[in-house]
């Protein structure tokens, strides 16, 4: 059965300041073992990128598709000819390779610190795609851009089940691929209209996949003469947020939506929910300076008053005063 995840991978970043090292990017199966690689050669190729996610040994269902799907000669002769494959796969065996004794030899060192590259690397997109359980797949774009995902349930056990829920999903994938292609041509606004089609239409959990288009938002419409402006202001800020809390930089992630606060260009709504998020990030953090966290609360009451959000951050707020009298009593209580 699939193998549920809370995908945390906070333990893979500890590769995080590694060098990466010349190391083969693609495995005896024909699968790519990192996403630099699979865009590389879907846009060399013109194809889309299959995101294959697995347990290998951890969780048999996942053992099951790899032995019964991905490596039959069907899924080489059909699939690989028509899509870049990435294979990521986070179980223990694929962990243990970025290990290494200290009597290795330095060609076993270099291997293993080029493979903790690749699962760092590996585990940020995991993150973004909000993996839950294994195995799981995805269709990107050959722009790194969310397609589909597979709808992967445990009936999924052979090549012929595997290629049946692929064709389900070309629909999808023309249409995407339409409105991907629409974001490339016509005036500024036409592109942004597309843009934001685009946008609108995938689900807010893959939605930071579209860094590169909601900036190409702000560059052509810096006049705001789509009167969407604020809105990718506000997503921009999701990215770049997003991307310091995954590097474990919670105050630069607050910060990033407390600057953006300052752009004349943001609505009342998007400010109020700019503030709201710099003071959850660092409430959620285990930040102890109380002040600036109410400080950006009662900002983002003011920013918007009369939002019906007012009453829920008035009680996060009050929350938070509450807890803060709590600690001051139990110090003093302590004290005497």
């Amino acid at each position: 059965m699939k193998k549920y995840l809370s995908f945390v991978f906070a333990t893979l970043f500890l590769a995080a300041m590694i060098i990466s090292c010349g190391n083969k990017k693609i495995d005896e199966n024909g699968f790519f073992q990192d996403i630099d690689s699979a865009v590389s050669h879907a846009q060399k190729k013109n194809k889309d990128v299959i995101v294959a996610i697995t347990l290998i040994g951890d969780d048999m269902y996942s053992s099951t598709v790899m032995d019964n799907i991905l490596t039959t000669e069907a899924f080489k002769t059909d699939v690989l000819s028509d899509f870049s494959v990435l294979h990521m796969d986070f179980s223990q065996s694929s962990y243990e390779k970025t290990v290494v004794s200290e009597m290795a030899s330095k060609d076993e060192q270099k291997k293993a610190v080029a493979y903790a590259d690749i699962m760092q690397k590996n585990s940020q997109l995991a993150s973004m795609l909000n993996v839950q359980s294994t195995p799981a797949f995805f269709v990107l774009s050959k722009d790194k851009y969310f397609i589909t995902e597979l709808d992967f349930d445990d009936t999924v056990k052979t090549y012929d089940d595997f290629a049946a829920l692929l064709n389900s999903q070309n629909s999808i994938i023309q249409k995407k691929h339409s409105l991907i292609e629409a974001t490339k041509k016509g005036s500024n606004l036409e592109r942004i209209s597309a843009i934001d089609a685009l946008y609108d239409s995938t689900d807010v959990t893959y939605r930071f996949l579209f860094s590169d288009l909601i900036e190409t938002v702000i560059k052509l419409d810096k006049n705001n003469e789509s009167g969407l402006l604020s809105k990718y202001l506000l997503a921009n800020a999701d990215v770049k947020g997003s991307d310091f809390f995954m590097r474990g930089d919670a105050e630069g992630a607050a910060q990033t939506y407390i600057k953006v606060c300052d752009e004349p260009a943001l609505l009342p709504e998007h400010k109020q929910q700019a503030y709201y998020m710099g003071a959850y990030i660092l409430a959620m953090s285990g930040s102890s300076d109380y002040k600036a966290i109410l400080d950006y609360l009662q900002k983002s009451i003011d920013a918007a008053p009369e939002s019906e959000n007012v009453a829920s951050i008035m009680a996060v707020a009050q929350y938070i005063m509450n807890s803060v009298s709590a600690l001051s009593d139990d110090f003093l209580s302590l004290e005497n």
